[in-house]
Parts: structure tokens; C-alpha cells; sequence
């Protein structure tokens, strides 16, 4: 499958975040002039990604405060079998506490279209990904709503300003998130054996999502359309 500048850009910005969460700032700045794919990395897209290491250094330390024993981590691969053998996933940033109190998932998106949080799917599901890899032996006696006191998402899309920030939030309730399991499996399950090749939003439910050329080149379209505006 043929590459886009519009996806690698975000792709490379993903990278710089990355590598220079845990480094002084002015690594950011070694990136610029970089190539990627139909393009170069500019000034815009390293004040992007200073913004969101500042906005989650921000975020780190008021939960530290709160909670103390706070945890990020970055690119975190799960899977969530236990729902379905084909459920599987890759969250941007999942910061934590080890008394299990918080756990907030955040997905970093370079392109200028504006992304909610609220009632985002792919955010709920992050989420599920999150608490499966960090505390799978609680999910079946607490639920998987019930293992963190207090879960939120959000979406940190500094190039996407707003009057209210250029972060979203939302804060997930217990019913909600386990509603979202069960909506997750039945959906799954739903797939297999589909004889229906049209996106749309079962897309997201389909276990084969990961191979479908249809569903790849909805993505090329919507990353052009996120970048169309600069």
C-alpha cells in the first residue's frame, strides 16, 4: 500500500513526542529540518509537540499532587482478548496511579480537524486496552469499570485551537465504561463471517479492519482532509 505526506506527518510527529518526552525540550528542535515522505519538518510541528510534552508534564505533576506515585507511559501495545481473539491496539500516552485512584488515555492528533473526546470510540476503546495491560486480574472480580476509581480520555491536538484549548476531555463512569465492553464483544462477535465490504461504522467492530484496503484508503482520505487547511 502506497505511503501519504498528510498520515506520515502525523506519523512523525508521533515520533518526536516520543523520543522527547523524557529529555529536555531542545530535542525537539533537533528534528526540524527533517524529511519524511512528502515532506519536512517545520516550526509549526515542533511547537505542536513542545505544547502536548507541556500540556502532560502539566497533567503529571497536578495528579502527583493529588495522588503521588503517578506513571506515563508512551505507545503502549494491548490486546483484549479476553473480549476477543482479533481485539488488539496501540494507546498514545496512558498515565496512572499506582493505587489504582486515576487512569487517563490520550491520543495525540497533529492534523487541524477538529476530534472530540466525548463518546469517542476509539478513545473507550483505548481505554478498555489501558485497563487490560495494566490490571487484567482485577477486571473479573471488579468489572472493568471498577478497577480504576477515576478514568479519562482525552484528545491533545494542539494544531486544532479552540476557545476551551486545543486539549479535550472526557471523564468515563463506571456504567460507561463497562456498557462499552459488552458493547465491544457483542460487536466483535457480530463481525466474523460478514459478507459486507463497505465502510462505515462497523468498520471499527471488524476484525479484519487491520488488512482491508477499503478501510486503509478511508483512512489516506480523512488524514488528507485533517491536513487540507494549512
Amino acid at each position: 500500500m502506497a505511503s501519504n505526506k498528510y498520515a506520515e506527518r502525523g506519523t512523525y510527529a508521533h515520533k518526536i513526542l516520543e523520543e522527547c518526552f523524557d529529555v529536555p525540550r531542545s530535542c525537539t528542535w533537533d528534528y526540524e529540518g527533517d524529511s519524511y515522505p512528502g515532506g519536512i519538518v517545520d516550526e509549526e510541528d515542533i511547537f505542536a509537540v513542545i505544547e502536548a510534552i507541556d500540556w502532560l508534564d502539566a497533567k503529571v505533576k497536578e495528579l502527583t499532587k493529588k495522588y503521588g506515585g503517578v506513571k506515563i507511559l508512551k505507545e503502549v501495545g494491548f490486546d483484549l482478548s479476553r473480549l476477543h481473539p482479533d481485539l488488539w491496539g496501540t494507546s498514545d500516552i496512558v498515565i496512572y496511579t499506582e493505587c489504582l485512584s486515576f487512569l487517563g488515555v490520550y491520543d495525540y492528533k497533529h492534523g487541524k480537524k477538529l476530534v472530540k473526546a466525548e463518546e469517542n470510540v476509539q478513545l473507550q476503546y483505548y481505554g478498555l486496552g489501558a485497563v487490560n495491560f495494566l490490571a487484567h486480574h482485577h477486571i473479573d472480580t471488579l468489572g472493568w469499570g471498577g478497577v480504576f476509581r477515576e478514568l479519562e480520555v482525552g484528545i491533545i491536538q494542539p494544531r486544532a485551537p479552540r476557545k476551551k484549548g486545543t486539549v479535550r476531555l472526557w471523564s468515563v463512569s463506571h456504567k460507561e465504561v463497562d456498557s462499552f465492553a459488552t458493547l465491544l464483544k457483542e460487536k466483535a462477535e457480530a463481525t466474523v463471517g460478514s459478507t459486507s465490504y463497505e465502510t462505515g461504522d462497523h468498520c471499527y467492530w471488524c476484525t479484519a479492519k487491520a488488512i482491508c484496503p477499503k478501510i486503509y484508503n478511508k483512512k489516506i482520505e480523512t488524514a488528507q482532509d485533517d491536513f487540507r487547511k494549512v
